[in-house]
């Protein structure tokens, strides 16, 4: 049994090579348990259907705990090779002959590459990243961000909001931290995250814009709902996937001085780690909203419909290619009453049709 990513495509012949490959362990009686095509996650990890039920068992034991995790403490519990060490087994496999873990991966034929940084542990930033995505660029850009106007009625620099969608200059400079900018890719200056503050946050190695508002937890002033809103320039577009970003980041480790035993070096996540919204909900928009309301802050669309719940540190909506969400003119976060904390919103992606797909690199074209 191995469970994939939807809308995989697999060789014709992929299949039977695993089969080939697996009875030739078996004929040299190596007892293995899992066959592992990617270092990271639960999918794409051969397991003997005979332990399946036991796999079941301990998602339904521990639903609390993250699934990628959980996996390999399955792999221990059915293996009895070590004390359980969870993530650590996957290491130990690349390092040291285990006969009950099999790598079937290198670096340079990684398949998939993880989007986001946003991690299923609590406090923690997911920074994990195939060794080949650093030097090949993906055959599939995933979104095209196409051209649109974003606006807010919650209180906070609304320029900052732009940005971070298309990377506008900001009307006017933003702070950095001790000194000023005339955008968020301007405060480094060589010195990396330590000059990224305040306006702006390094996520993945650049410094971005985010969208920062003290509001989000009384809303009476706004009339009892709060919104942040994509408007189209092109007009009604079809949508394929919509990825909300929102939160601080986490506080580098502290440069530790002598052998102080109280000096870890471990990241922390910051004061604003969980600025984030708790209940809201993630609307498409159609239509022209009425020309004759008068109030400054009208509805762009004339209609809105729910798909999706808004909340946490990352939002990730996706429809299947081939039903794209049709005619959509407004992306709308409709928060419709008070949240626990302020609100930073940091990131905002959308793909349409138009994206690119399969095009490939020249590089890895003449490779072939």
């Amino acid at each position: 049994f191995m469970q994939v990513e939807p809308f995989s495509s697999l060789m014709p012949d992929y299949p039977s090579r695993i089969q080939d490959y697996t009875s030739n362990l078996d004929t040299k009686a190596v007892p293995w348990i899992v066959v592992q095509f990617t270092k990271l996650g639960h999918r794409r990890k051969l397991v003997k259907s005979r332990l399946i039920h036991r796999w079941a068992e301990m998602l339904v034991m521990f639903p609390d705990a993250p699934a990628d995790t959980l996996f390999w403490d399955f792999i221990d519990v059915v293996g009895n090779e070590t004390a359980p060490k969870a993530i650590y087994l996957g290491t130990d496999a690349a390092k040291n002959s285990r006969p009950d873990v099999k790598l079937q991966h290198h670096n340079h034929e990684a398949l998939i590459e993880h989007l986001g940084d946003v991690s299923s542990l609590e406090g923690k930033v997911q920074r994990a990243q195939e060794s080949y995505f650093k030097k090949n660029v993906l055959l599939d850009t995933l979104f095209d961000n196409p051209p649109g106007q974003l606006r807010t009625n919650l209180p906070g620099r609304k320029d900052m909001l732009q940005s971070l969608y298309d990377g506008t200059l900001p009307a006017t400079q933003v702070t950095c931290g001790g000194h000023t900018a005339r955008s968020c890719s301007e405060c480094p200056q060589g010195h990396g995250a330590s000059w990224c503050n305040v306006e702006c946050m390094w996520v993945q190695g650049f410094c971005n814009a985010v969208f920062k508002t003290p509001e989000a937890p009384s809303l009476l002033q706004h009339g009892g709902q709060a919104w942040i809103e994509l408007v189209f320039d092109e007009g009604p577009l079809d949508v394929e996937i919509v990825n909300i970003r929102m939160g601080g980041q986490v506080v580098p480790p502290p440069k530790c001085k002598g052998n102080s035993a109280d000096c870890k070096k471990a990241e922390r996540p910051d004061t604003d780690f969980d600025h984030t919204l708790d209940n809201a909900d993630l609307l498409f928009g159609r239509g022209v909203a009425d020309s004759s309301d008068a109030r400054e802050e009208k509805p762009s669309c004339a209609d809105y419909t729910k798909v999706n719940n808004v909340s946490g540190r990352e939002v990730f909506w996706r429809s299947p290619s081939s039903h794209p969400a049709r005619a959509v003119r407004c992306v709308k976060i409709a928060i419709h009453r008070a949240q626990h904390r302020p609100l930073i919103f940091r990131h905002l992606e959308i793909r349409t049709p138009k994206a690119r797909r399969g095009k490939r690199n020249i590089t890895l074209a003449q490779k072939e």
